[in-house]
């Protein structure tokens, strides 16, 4: 599938409204479709919402990018069709422009799309209006430039000081060579849509100047508060950036996953666009009613056989000595020990947003969007349980006159496993099963898939070396995970 070709129809050309920032500056905005709304971020220092329709390429990834919902684009501040000549063009100045886009169509929430130098003003809307913020996905962008910066090749930088030396005396020929050398010169379609693009969205004398104020946005002290679900893409390829500074967003957003692509180019367009819309795609609809990822109650059930978009998280619990637990308990307080034990792995699947898929009389089999909320909840939940265990009050006590406690085997893989009736299959699943039984009670065993993903995320982790599973022919390395929360 290329760029146009989603099956869904461009939209008609947009009304072009205003909204009143909290400083009179005057923001212009659209919005088209139907659907959950879209907001697409100006990719600064361009922006002109006219112009950039008459740019094929790109008017067909808005249309692409934002298929099934309510696209919204403004033009930024002293950009496009905005007013021109603002005296603040601060970081927060620009987040309060689109609250104040959001307030104009009445939008309470909403998925945020950002590219570039608008990734601080996506994390700092995020982090400031939490309420606002459905989803976040970030496209090879950071919180702060500085962080590119450290490192770009001293050759690279070299090549942007050349441009910004020509910008004193040829503005444009500085733009024009300001744009091959951030898009890539093979890319010509493109980059000469860009070069127009940036020459209508503002004066050429403003445009360096207005890149030197995007480039002293700084988000970093925000990063902890954003709790959107976050997906951070990026292309080790291009060399306008680094992986590290994508790995970097990624470890210190709490909820964020990294999809690494393949390509060169910072235009998402240009190479595998497929690729990009379907990780897009696929992020924005996981957690929605009848798409994978949502409660079961407000889904339908899966087709049989399907494949789950995505790696998921898949968590396995089961009480140690279950059995001879409940025999030397009887049946009545055996039951009052089950309930209990089912109460509070409820509660805690709840508390990190996991799906139970079901229970087994004495465990769980459960499936997350992020390794992160699985082993948050596999901390909290032994917690939970050692906490019962002491409290007099609680049905566990009934345990101890045996000499003995309630103790939880938990184990975390990560994979992609069908989906039928209201279950799922595969490899992943059966080795997380297997997992749980190289554990003792109250330990968490993870896959080293997942120490993988969880990397940043401040988690502690022992190798517990290499095993072999029954019923599978390779060894798997297990990490053991310490008990205590990560510090954010």
């Amino acid at each position: 599938m290329k760029p146009g070709e989603t099956g869904y129809p461009v939209p008609a050309e947009p009304e072009i409204r205003y909204a009143a920032a909290s400083d009179g500056v005057r923001i212009a905005l659209y919005a088209l479709g139907e659907g959950p709304p879209f907001l697409v971020l100006p990719v600064l220092p361009m922006s002109h919402l006219l112009a950039e329709r008459q740019f094929a390429s790109f008017r067909a990834f808005l249309a692409d990018i934002s298929a099934g919902h309510t696209l919204i684009r403004y033009d930024a501040r002293g950009l496009g069709l905005s007013d021109r000549s603002p005296a603040d063009l601060s970081l927060d100045a620009h987040v309060r422009d689109v609250v104040s886009v959001l307030d104009k169509l009445e939008i309470e929430k909403c998925s945020i799309f950002a590219a570039a130098y608008a990734g601080p003003v996506a994390l700092m809307l995020a982090a400031q209006h939490p309420e606002r913020v459905d989803r976040l996905v970030l496209w090879c962008t950071h919180a702060a430039f500085a962080d590119v910066a450290r490192h770009v090749p001293a050759a690279q930088a070299s090549q942007r000081d050349a441009v910004l030396g020509l910008a004193k005396t040829d503005p444009v020929m500085a733009i024009q060579a300001y744009i091959h050398h951030a898009f890539g010169w093979s890319s010509d379609e493109a980059v000469a849509g860009f070069g127009d693009l940036a020459l209508k969205s503002t004066d050429p004398g403003q445009f360096f100047p207005r890149l030197a104020a995007y480039s002293a946005f700084d988000a970093r002290d925000a990063l902890p508060a954003v709790t959107a679900p976050t997906l951070v893409m990026h292309r080790p390829g291009f060399h306008g950036s680094n992986v590290e500074v994508a790995r970097g967003l990624a470890s210190a957003i709490r909820d964020a996953q990294l999809a690494l692509l393949d390509g060169t180019s910072i235009v998402p367009f240009v190479g595998d666009g497929e690729a990009v819309l379907r990780a897009i795609s696929t992020f924005l609809a996981r957690g929605r009613p009848g798409s994978p990822g949502a409660p079961r109650s407000a889904q339908s059930a899966p087709p049989a056989g399907a494949l789950r978009p995505g790696v998921q998280a898949i968590l396995f619990s089961d009480i140690e000595g279950n059995t001879s637990l409940i025999e030397a308990l009887g049946d009545d307080a055996g039951r009052r020990v089950l309930r209990e034990h089912e109460r509070i792995t409820r509660e805690e699947l709840r508390a990190a947003g996991g799906v139970e898929v079901k229970t087994m009389g004495d465990g769980f089999l459960a499936t997350f969007t992020s390794v992160q909320r699985a082993l948050e909840c596999a901390v909290a939940l032994q917690s939970a349980i050692s906490a019962a265990n002491n409290d007099s009050g609680s049905p566990f006590s009934l345990v101890a006159p045996l000499g003995r406690e309630l103790r939880v085997r938990i184990a975390i893989n990560a994979g992609e496993p069908l989906a039928e009736d209201d279950d799922i299959f595969g490899s992943a699943v059966n080795a997380v099963a297997r997992i749980a039984g190289q554990a003792r009670g109250g330990e968490i065993l993870v896959a080293d898939v997942v120490r993988q993903l969880a990397a940043g995320k401040r988690f502690e982790f022992v190798d517990r070396g290499e095993v072999v599973l029954r019923g599978f022919s390779e060894p798997v390395r297990l990490h053991e995970v310490a008990r205590k929360a990560p510090t954010n």
